[in-house]
């Protein structure tokens, strides 16, 4: 039996302490988890818009090698607007004045042997956590097909 009202107080307040830090624990889990919310989204619109850029590359890319080979360029001739814009068209993109970056880049189509680029130069970060080994990893993305291919 507990006697006195010093005992009953001490553990009163060992519960209060207790709670108080179970309420700061859950409103640091909230805040932590709307931080990593913001940041999930933040991240994902940047890869859409990476990826949505990256295909109009692609797009223009194809329609370059097409009209390579129906014009029989060579390395280093330039592609004519005109037959790029009949060709993408044909592929159901309209022309190059239609295909925008949604990071707000400009496209430079580049001489036959060079791919096409995007002035957009910011890059996308992405984390992964692997649990087995225990590593977290970082990819950096930009608003590029590469080095290879016209």
């Amino acid at each position: 039996m507990i006697h006195g009202r010093g005992m009953t107080m001490s553990i009163a307040r060992g519960a209060s302490r207790r709670r108080k830090w179970l309420v700061w624990g859950a409103l640091l889990l909230l805040t932590l988890g709307a931080f990593a919310t913001w940041l999930s989204i933040g991240r994902r619109k940047a890869v859409a818009q990476r990826t949505a850029c990256v295909s109009n590359l692609v797009g223009i890319r194809m329609a370059k090698v097409i009209a390579t080979e129906e014009l029989r360029l060579s390395q280093g001739d330039r592609v004519p607007e005109k037959d790029l814009n009949e060709t993408l068209s044909q592929m159901g993109l309209g022309s190059l004045a239609l295909l925008k970056c949604p990071s707000g880049g400009t496209y430079t189509v580049g001489n036959v042997g060079t791919p096409p680029k995007c002035s957009h130069t910011n890059t996308c970060y992405t984390w992964k956590l692997q649990t087995r080994p225990l590593r977290l990893t970082c990819v950096a993305w930009t608003h590029s097909l590469g080095p290879q291919g016209p």
